[in-house]
């Protein structure tokens, strides 16, 4: 759907489609963005300067504009469990050159619009407020023949589009994302290999953050001696571990009870 955020109708048609919603279904709002580049070049003239004083109003207005449009969401009891901007590449090239011949002070509210400058379209994802709300992020292997893609990026993307579901899979230096109480978290390692220094405060820093912490591990853990010799923290500092096979189950649970099995499709 497509509104604008001024409308006057813009509750009243949020709440008519949200009666379309069935078992807590997904809302898909499309707002257009007036502080795309195109309108403010438009508004203030072809070739007129971006003077610092015009990008530091901008910045306000957006704040307010942000704030107005998720005030008017949740007063639709509904949630913004996901938000996306897509930018072009030609407000790349246009934000570029800007950049390019603009002094520091205004490098520094350029970078904070960059995002906000770009997207023609604010694409929201939205959720019934009782709809339960989960976190997932995964610490993946650098990509290796199709494994990563059936153990963990299928799933997430399938798992996503579940109101109030959203994943995120990133490399091992990537940071714990936080996220606010009110959320369910949960934390999966792909294969890792854990040990009592790194590995145990990582898993003490899951544990602060209230994430539920899952070891996904699809082979025999014996070709990686690192393991044992952490003293199979791998299985025995998480939560649950999943696996591929009965057998497998059988080899992780004297280490953690909780596992489960969920084959490759």
């Amino acid at each position: 759907m497509g509104l604008a955020e001024n409308d006057p109708e813009f509750e009243f048609q949020i709440q008519q489609i949200k009666k379309c919603l069935v078992n807590k279904g997904i809302l898909l709002l499309a707002l257009p963005n007036p502080f795309y580049f195109k309108n403010v070049v438009r508004r203030i003239g072809a070739g007129a300067e971006l003077t610092l004083d015009l990008l530091k109003g901008l910045q306000s207005r957006h704040e307010d504009f942000a704030h107005r449009t998720t005030r008017k969401i949740k007063s639709s009891n509904l949630l913004i469990d996901f938000a996306f901007l897509e930018m072009d590449e030609t407000a790349k090239q246009w934000l570029n050159a800007e950049y390019a011949k603009s002094e520091d002070g205004k490098k520094a509210v350029l970078r904070r619009l960059k995002s906000n400058l770009g997207a023609e379209i604010y694409l929201y994802r939205l959720t019934d407020v009782d709809a339960p709300q989960i976190r997932i992020q995964a610490n993946i292997l650098k990509p290796l023949g199709g494994v990563n893609d059936v153990r963990i990026h299928e799933p997430l993307q399938a798992l996503a589009t579940y109101a109030g579901v959203v994943s995120r899979a990133s490399g091992r230096e990537k940071p714990i994302q936080t996220y606010s109480n009110r959320l369910n978290k949960i934390f999966i390692f792909h294969r890792p290999i854990l040990t009592t220094d790194r590995g145990l405060k990582m898993i003490q820093r899951l544990r602060e953050e209230d994430y539920l912490i899952i070891t996904e591990f699809d082979d025999h853990y014996s070709p990686w001696p690192a393991i044992e010799e952490n003293k199979f923290l791998n299985f025995i500092g998480c939560h649950a571990v999943q696996t591929t096979t009965e057998p497998l189950a059988d080899l992780f649970k004297p280490f953690n009870p909780e596992v489960g099995v969920f084959p490759n499709q």
